[in-house]
């Protein structure tokens, strides 16, 4: 009898969220697809009020055959494009404007979703807006260079997230953009991934992300939620940190998991003599 018990219980704490990612991703559909209509009938809307709606009427097969005519209809697309993109940032952070941010907690998976465990749905929501923002349907071909120019960046940055002073010539892969902050003139290098959350088998973690002025990110690293990188501190390409962890004011990381081994000295390379790594000590 109490094995039978014992059995029961381990099989009601064995959590299956395959429902629960079915239903987001159902609801992904429908926003994204909303999203994109919005922004495209924006763009229709600026469009048939603009000279370049008498081009799209005039045109014709003949027209196209000349190089005038087959360059106006390029530029009327081009012209179009970047409107796109522009009220696609412009919808994005409207929707985040209706969305409360989660809070930082710990929340248990077993017991199903309650309106304590809100927070997860709230991120779960954010989660398919930062996917829309970071994979942006065609004609958005523009939106990751018009979300890091001014003043989208700020619009952004003061609703969507991150919040950050820098601006971006490729996107790090960042899975919870409202929970990062960044500093200004900080370097995240290409494939970094930052996530403000944390999954476990049985709960999930949410702890905001904050990198300071000046610190450098390397190329494929990890930053897990919970982390501080303080004011000019250096992480090394492919490091992995753990949760929680606090890099101080010009230090220097690295490893899987990563480790401080050092300092670093701004206008040096982590490589370099100059650096001031740590030796490991030989045992007496």
């Amino acid at each position: 009898m109490g094995a039978t018990a014992s059995a029961k219980k381990a099989k009601k704490a064995n959590i299956n969220s395959n429902v629960g990612v079915q239903l987001l991703l159902l609801l992904e559909i429908w926003l994204r697809c909303n999203i994109w209509g919005l922004a495209m009938a924006i763009t229709l809307l600026v469009v048939s009020r603009m000279e370049m709606a008498e081009i799209v009427r005039t045109v014709s097969w003949e027209k196209l055959h000349t190089w005038r005519g087959a360059w106006a209809i390029t530029e009327v697309i081009t012209k179009s494009m970047v409107m796109f993109s522009v009220a696609y940032v412009l919808v994005l952070i409207a929707l985040r404007l209706v969305i409360p941010t989660p809070r930082r907690g710990v929340y248990k998976l077993a017991g199903g979703m309650t309106w304590k465990k809100r927070d997860l749905f709230f991120a779960g929501v954010l989660g398919i807006l930062t996917k829309a923002r970071y994979n942006p349907p065609f004609p958005g071909v523009f939106v990751p260079h018009v979300a890091n120019i001014v003043p989208f960046r700020w619009l952004l940055s003061l609703q969507f997230g991150p919040k950050t002073k820098t601006s971006f010539f490729v996107d790090p892969q960042i899975m919870d953009p409202w929970g990062v902050t960044i500093g200004r003139n900080a370097t995240i290098g290409y494939g970094a991934t930052l996530s403000a959350h944390l999954h476990e088998r049985d709960s999930v973690i949410i702890d905001p992300v904050e990198i300071e002025d000046d610190a450098v990110v390397g190329a494929e690293t990890g930053v897990p939620a919970g982390t501080r990188i303080r004011r000019g501190a250096l992480l090394e390409p492919y490091s992995a940190l753990k949760p929680g962890l606090v890099l101080e004011e010009g230090e220097l990381w690295g490893g899987r998991p990563a480790r401080k081994i050092g300092m670093y000295r701004a206008g040096t390379s982590a490589n370099s003599p100059v650096a001031d790594t740590e030796q490991p000590t030989s045992p007496s």
